[in-house]
């Protein structure tokens, strides 16, 4: 007994290069530390595989990795899978004459590169697959480790790095220095990598190796529905639909199965049958009670085929269909909400819907989505529209009401009411068809929904469906974000970057039928009641004056939008042509007369293009837009202008800035008389103004600040010189609270305000007596 205490405590160290030392921290390390690790790692890995939904309207990733959310459940595993192999290095490492004389030890650092991997920390797991490529480089393990760091490099979008790093494995492979098993993994790398960019050919090559490489039924069912989908997208319809056949008969997955059947009824080719029989078959389905759940993708093929043989419109039909019967399939509701806003916004030119349907594809998609960025950029700019027409068919119809009797009014909104009512009992009606297909889905599949055995309100899905309904009702969809309440936040999207916050109010200020509502701003009044509808309605001649305002402000913003935001120049040209017709005599004329003469320029209609350059340059000789038409470089030489105004500008507010006041005045009186920048000039008045204020008193303010409110109204400094002038007034004695300017002559002719200094008390001002006005200044230096 003594004896085996001796050689067991002697086999402890992890120093000596015996065989009984090695074979001690060999078999603790693995069958201890390192199995309970690489269990975890394991168990993680599967939690992945099982709670990732495949979007099969994207192209398949070969390896499940896992979202964020994924992430997050199986980041204990991988932590424990880290902390593990991180105590078998700690504690078996037998680092003997510069060479690791315990193989687990490889195997330890190989797993928390893994595990860094899966928890999607790639800088570790980089650094850590590196380490082992260096320090085991006549091993077989860093070939391993390569094609990990290839793969790590891949999913972190630095796809020439991960190429490279692949490369250098295939040529060790064709060398026969790394062994030919890793030729399955390999390949797959190589494809997920060339899937990451588009490059599909690439991928179908490599997709084809890894196929013949590996002898998992499953592993190659999947490679073979990816396949089938490229052959799809490339339009191989007839290869597509056979691999399509061929996976829905090995798939052990019902929902890959399911797909498959799918995809081979959307690989109908009108050029060589007819739809009727595929359309049956899916007509079939859809009466299927299994299939209750599954509506929503048998309606976006349907309406597939029906598009392929040029139906658009019963395909936007079973589009719309599929969007609204969507249950739980998250990917299918964005799928046919891209499908149906794509359609709307290229094909029919009905950018509300697209607005519409874009807005529901954003509130539940991921941002990694591919289709993300585009659908996002196109949306910015179709908001922005949307509240400019439905600013326009709000005020259209708030003033066609006015002009009804109460009777025909009333007539109006009882009708509406009665309409909302029946939509109401219509979405109750839904709602309790849904919570039954849940209901009748989970009798068929408890596990799937044990969570209603628990009396919790978010494990019982009835109950939450429920509140989800309400809450839809009385919010709309908004994301799970700080200021939910709001339905807008941010104005980073405007073409106007004046534009005010309130202006958002209008988004909601239309149904999508065009039903006049209430905007969220106002009181909330029950909208089954009349007030709801008659709040709005403006009755006088000059809420009339301004609805007409707001109207024509919003058809040039329409005009911009489809012009340079959408590129429809032919609706662009309609847009302002209605604003010519409705409103020839408004400000918006002139900007719009410019838009038409530069869009039948470019649309080659060389008379109408004529006659709007006619009209800007004999009705409005001195506008900006003349010059621009006279002189093609006229904003070139502005801009060169206002550089240089700039640039004397800031040598002006830097004499201010040390109190050269004197010298401020004489340069901007200088700059005043010799510069052409018309946009410069009241700054340097401005300037000029304070800077008098500064040496002779406030009196002499005043007339400097009122003569350039006279002078220049339009002007944005306007607004701060008028604040101005009212907190001088409130806090300083002045004789006379009348600060509007009044023409007069000064001691050289020019138009002042006239002041008698006896009639105000002396307001010579010190260094930093004018600092509270001077706070409100809008200072021009950035």
């Amino acid at each position: 007994m003594s004896v085996l205490l001796v050689f067991t405590i002697s086999s402890c160290s992890t120093t000596k290069n015996k065989w009984y030392n090695r074979a001690y921290h060999r078999t603790v390390a693995h069958y201890n530390a390192y199995w309970n690790g690489n269990d975890a790692f394991k168990e993680g890995r599967r939690t992945i595989v099982n709670s990732e939904k495949d979007d099969f309207n994207q192209i398949l990733p070969i390896y499940k990795v896992g979202s964020e959310e994924d992430v997050a459940k199986v980041k204990p595993n991988m932590e424990r899978a880290i902390d593990k192999s991180s105590k078998v290095i700690k504690k078996h490492s037998m680092f003997i004459d510069g060479k690791e004389r315990n193989p687990e030890i490889k195997k330890a650092y190989l797993l928390i590169g893994k595990s860094s991997f899966y928890k999607k920390d790639y800088k570790t797991a980089e650094a850590t697959f590196k380490y082992i490529i260096n320090a085991y480089k006549e091993d077989k393990i860093a070939y391993e480790a390569m094609i990990w760091l290839g793969f790590t490099y891949s999913k972190d979008k630095q796809y020439s790095l991960a190429e490279s790093t692949l490369d250098q494995v295939r040529s060790s492979i064709n060398a026969g220095k790394a062994p030919k098993r890793l030729r399955q993994f390999l390949y797959s790398v190589y494809a997920e990598n060339a899937i990451a960019q588009n490059k599909n050919a690439k991928a179908l090559e490599f997709i084809q190796l890894s196929r013949k490489e590996s002898y998992s039924r499953g592993y190659n069912t999947r490679l073979m529905f990816i396949e089938a989908q490229f052959y799809y997208r490339a339009d191989e319809l007839e290869r597509a639909k056979k691999l399509f056949g061929k996976t829905a008969r090995r798939a052990k997955e019902l929902d890959m199965e399911f797909a498959s059947k799918l995809f081979q009824a959307m690989c109908y080719d009108p050029r060589k049958g007819d739809s009727k029989k595929v359309l049956s078959k899916l007509e079939r389905m859809l009466r299927e009670k299994k299939n209750e759940t599954l509506k929503d993708q048998i309606y976006y093929t349907m309406g597939e085929i029906y598009f392929k043989d040029k139906n658009v419109d019963k395909a936007c039909d079973y589009w719309k269909k599929s969007v609204s019967s969507s249950i739980d399939n998250d990917n299918q509701k964005v799928t046919s909400s891209i499908r149906l806003g794509d359609i709307s916004y290229e094909l029919l030119e009905e950018y509300e819907t697209s607005y519409i349907y874009y807005d529901t594809a954003l509130f539940i998609m991921k941002k990694d989505h591919n289709d993300f960025p585009r659908i996002n950029s196109r949306q910015i700019v179709l908001e922005n529209l949307v509240k400019n027409l439905r600013i326009v068919n709000r005020w259209d119809s708030l003033i066609a009401l006015s002009e009804l009797s109460e009777a025909e009014l009333n007539r109006k909104i009882d009708g509406w009411i009665a309409e909302y009512k029946a939509e109401q009992e219509e979405l109750r009606k839904e709602e309790l068809r849904r919570q039954a297909i849940l209901q009748r889905a989970s009798a068929n599949n408890p596990y799937a929904y044990r969570q209603d055995q628990s009396s919790w309100y978010f494990y019982n899905n009835n109950t939450v469906q429920a509140g989800k309904t309400e809450f839809l009702r009385v919010w709309g969809n908004r994301k799970l974000e700080d200021n939910w309440r709001l339905s807008q936040k941010q104005g980073d999207f405007s073409f106007d970057d004046d534009m005010d916050f309130d202006d958002y109010d209008d988004m909601d200020s239309l149904d999508v039928d065009g039903n006049v509502i209430a905007q969220e701003a106002q009181k909330i009044l029950d909208r089954a009641s009349r007030e709801y509808y008659t709040q709005d309605i403006p009755r006088t001649d000059g809420a009339k004056d301004t609805a007409h305002v707001d109207i024509s402000n919003a058809l040039l913003s329409a005009g911009y939008i489809y012009h340079q935001g959408i590129h429809n120049n032919p609706k662009a040209i309609a847009t302002f042509l209605e604003l010519h017709k409705r409103y020839p005599h408004y400000p918006t004329t002139l900007p719009s007369s410019y838009h038409l003469y530069r869009l039948y320029d470019q649309e080659g209609q060389t008379p109408n293009s004529n006659y709007y350059k006619a009209l800007i340059l004999n009705d409005y000789p001195d506008s900006e837009y003349a010059y621009m038409i006279t002189n093609p470089d006229y904003w070139k030489e502005e801009s060169l202008k206002d550089k240089e105004a700039q640039d004397e500008y800031e040598k002006v507010y830097d004499l201010y800035r040390v109190a050269n006041y004197e010298k401020v005045i004489s340069q901007s009186e200088s700059f005043i008389k010799d510069s052409e920048s018309r946009e410069f000039i009241p700054r340097f008045l401005y300037i000029k103004a304070l800077s008098k204020g500064k040496r002779y008193g406030i009196d002499s303010l005043i007339n400097e600040l009122n003569m350039i409110i006279y002078q220049h109204p339009e002007h944005e400094i306007a607004s701060v010189i008028e604040n101005q002038l009212k907190y001088l007034t409130a806090n300083y004695d002045i004789a006379s609270d009348n600060l509007s300017y009044v023409p007069g002559t000064d001691e050289e002719g020019s138009d002042l305000p006239s002041t008698d200094h006896r009639d105000i008390v002396d307001h010579t001002l010190e260094e930093d007596e004018i600092l509270d006005a001077e706070s409100l200044i809008y200072r021009y230096r950035d």
